[in-house]
């Protein structure tokens, strides 16, 4: 895997982390539920809440993780 990026001018973001925490909904992507915990943000998408984190990269700019799938 690369190493992390690291963003050319970081900052912190504009509120704390827990306001970033609600219900978002695009006419593409469908829903997607954001909560706070700890210093990252957990998001639960779709009609199955599939699971994946976002975790603060810089200013008002998240990363996104998806957990890897065993495809058997």
């Amino acid at each position: 895997f690369d190493a992390e990026p690291v963003p050319a001018s970081p900052g912190q973001p504009s509120i704390p982390l827990a306001a970033f925490a609600g219900t978002y909904e695009s006419d593409i992507y469908g829903r997607f539920e954001v909560t706070a915990h700890r210093d990252r943000l957990a998001i639960a998408a779709g009609p199955k809440k599939y699971a994946g984190t976002l975790r603060h990269f810089s200013h008002d700019t998240f990363t996104l993780t998806w957990p890897l799938i065993d495809y058997g």
